[in-house]
């Protein structure tokens, strides 16, 4: 059974916030050229590894498909997917 916790506000104080704009330097001060907001960020992070891992890959005639390979690939891709919008097409139509 979940226990809910009661919190009572009416006597909490509040304090005046103050307007001006704080350029004081003890406050960071984050730009997207910073390095170091990378790193605070999940998706950068994933970025930058990423980046270094891609650029270790390197093409070379190992991992590099042959002209045929790639042209009856790039074939029987459009062609699936030609007939499948033809078909969907006289489907629709009748």
């Amino acid at each position: 059974m979940a226990q809910t916790a009661r919190i009572d506000v009416s006597s909490a104080q509040t304090t005046p916030v103050e307007d001006t704009p704080h350029d004081d330097a003890s406050s960071p001060q984050l730009t997207i050229d910073d390095p170091s907001a990378a790193s605070k960020s999940p998706a950068r992070a994933m970025q930058e590894t990423l980046g270094r891992e891609f650029a270790m890959v390197e093409a070379t005639e190992e991992n590099v498909w042959p002209l045929r390979q790639t042209v009856a690939l790039v074939m029987l891709g459009c062609g699936a997917f030609w007939t499948a919008v033809y078909f969907a097409v006289a489907a629709f139509v009748g």
